[in-house]
Order: structure tokens, then sequence, then C-alpha cells
């Protein structure tokens, strides 16, 4: 029999503040716009990629686990700041028009570190962004709101559960900064 695997990725989890701007932009663009059959994120699925890994075993899990508790990163802000969409993901999204140094660093460290568990490499440049609603067909509309700051402290490791009423995600293991 093989072994139980969970989908999993690694990701950075909003406070409160940002969590709240980010839903009240979500419910500003619900009511403005007449984008047809979107399937908006619940806002306890809002989050920001650092990298995706797939399936894993508990032994990966672990292993994963492991290496990224040797990250060493310190506390940094990003600004949430323009909308945009992917195309072939069907996504509509939220994210940071400049470069965030910090951001793209830790993001950079975390895919190095867990190359070896992918199933997949994707080759795609990282794009910041926060995925605000799926199965978006539309023509986009660039949306326009105040920058959000949001203060990063920590990462996570991310589980996908498929449940009847949709997919929900856990949080397997947080990770704090270890300063250098």
């Amino acid at each position: 029999m093989a072994p139980e695997t969970h989908r999993i990725f690694i990701a950075l989890l909003p406070n409160k503040s940002p969590l709240n701007e980010i839903l009240s932009q979500i419910n500003k663009l619900k009511k403005s716009c007449n984008y047809s059959k979107l399937h908006w994120v619940p806002g306890e699925n809002i989050h920001l990629t650092l990298d995706f890994i797939g399936q894993c075993n508990a032994e990966q899990t672990d292993n994963i686990i492991s290496k990224l508790n040797t990250i060493q990163f310190s506390p940094f802000s990003i600004q949430i700041d323009r909308s945009g969409t992917f195309r072939k993901a069907k996504a509509l999204w939220l994210g940071c028009s400049e470069n965030n140094t910090n951001l793209l660093r830790l993001a950079e460290k975390i895919q190095q570190d867990c190359h070896e568990f992918k199933l997949r490499q994707d080759n795609t440049p990282y794009t910041p962004h926060v995925t605000i609603a799926r199965k978006f067909n539309d023509d986009y509309k660039d949306y326009h709101f105040p920058p959000i700051t949001w203060r990063v402290e920590d990462f996570h490791l991310m589980q996908s559960i498929s449940t009847e009423s949709g997919v929900r995600y856990r949080s397997l293991h947080r990770f704090k900064p270890l300063n250098k």
C-alpha cells in the first residue's frame, strides 16, 4: 500500500490588518464589477504562495520542514498595490507592483531548498500575488486600490485539503525568523 500523501505549498498568511484590507477590496470588486461566474476565494484561504511543492508523504514533509527551519530571514514589509490576472490559470489576483528584495530572496531560498521534493519543475518567473478569484474568463480591467502594507513575520508549510464545500488550507508548520 502506497504511503498517504498530502498536497502542500509554502505561503505567507496575512495578519488581521492586511487580511481585512484584502477582504475589503474583494467586497468592493464584487459590488462594482460585472465579472461573470467568478469563484471568490474565502477569507480563510487568503495567502501569498512562496512555492508550490505538490504531493508529499509524511517523510518528505518532515524533510521539507527540516530544510526550511534553517532559512535565515528578518521580518519585512511588502506592499500589495496592483491587480492582475493569470489567463491560463484563470485567476484574478492582487500583488506587488515593485520587486521586494526581501520577499524575492525568501521565495528563491525556499524554492532552492524544496527543489528536490517537486515532481514537476516550474520555470515560470515568480510573481508574488494573492489569488482573490478563480474561473476568471472575462476581459480584465485594471483595478486600482490604496496600497495594502503586509508585515511578513513568518511563513507556513500549508496543506491543501479538498472538501465537498471546496478547498481549504491548513498550516502544518510555522517558520519564524532566524536572524543572521
